[in-house]
């Protein structure tokens, strides 16, 4: 399950209890470790203003390549990483795959690479979980031919090299787990209550306050999530959240979405 998050958080403690000093670089972090240390200090990020300002002395000779570009130019330096859906990755016993059909990408992960304790039954419940995870990685150019429509095609993907596979998991991701695991769970646990349900808004609209009696009526425990009832979402869990503050009423129905095999809840502000 990856790292103890708790257990993570009382080393760093004692350990900061046992250093001389502690060098932090922001001002958040500066007062959250400052407790465990009185010599505890704020070093802020620096910049090697000798070597940038070199960009504007007429002197600089600028790279062909560059002269050609269109005016503006904005320059970035430093390291940019892709965020990918853990929905998207597909799980086996010794490996997962991500794939991208959109962009033609694709990454192998080993448990090494993506430090999780995984196995192949967290299809099962992985779109419950809703986050997305840090890849930063070398890609190689590869591709082969298929025959569609009478013809020959060439499609062209851009695989990640395994050895140079660097995943950002969210601070959080042990606590998401268990939630998502915790939900699959009840699904189980209240199948046929949700079969009757499902029946329900296949008929027609139930507003939400309805649909939450509903439930009770049922027995489901109150803090049940009624935006998981169909299933799936089909949208990020922070714009429901905006809609939930600013849309009167609420009506849960049943969907097709084109193009995607599952069912989902659809919300919107009545007029």
């Amino acid at each position: 399950m990856g790292k103890d998050k708790d257990a993570s958080l009382q080393l760093e403690r004692e350990l900061m209890t046992k250093c001389d000093y502690v060098i932090v670089s922001s001002e958040r972090l500066y007062q959250k470790k400052k407790p465990y240390n009185k010599k505890t200090f704020l070093v802020t990020n620096g910049v090697d203003v000798v070597h940038f300002r070199k960009a504007c002395d007429p002197q600089t000779s600028i790279p062909e390549e560059m002269k050609r570009l269109p005016r503006p130019l904005i320059g970035f330096f430093g390291l940019i990483a892709d965020w990918i859906d853990f929905d998207l990755i597909r799980f086996y016993d010794d490996r997962a795959i991500y794939r991208d059909s959109r962009r033609k990408l694709e990454v192998l992960f080993d448990q090494a690479s993506l430090p999780l304790l995984w196995d192949s039954s967290w299809n099962q419940w992985k779109h419950l979980l809703g986050t997305k995870i840090g890849v930063k990685a070398t890609f190689i150019q590869s591709g082969k031919y298929q025959h569609r429509a009478g013809a020959w095609n060439l499609a062209q993907w851009e695989t990640a090299l395994p050895s140079r596979i660097e995943v950002a998991l969210p601070s959080n991701i042990a606590e998401q787990i268990a939630d998502a695991r915790k939900s699959h769970h009840r699904f189980g646990e209240y199948s046929e209550a949700l079969d009757l349900i499902r029946a329900r808004i296949e008929v027609a609209p139930v507003e939400r306050a309805d649909l939450q009696k509903l439930c009770a009526g049922l027995g489901m425990p109150g803090d049940f999530d009624v935006a998981l009832i169909t299933w799936k979402p089909d949208y990020d869990a922070f714009y429901y959240k905006q809609l939930c503050k600013r849309a009167r009423e609420r009506t849960a129905y049943k969907s097709k979405v084109p193009n995607v095999n599952h069912e989902t809840t659809n919300w919107r502000k009545e007029t």
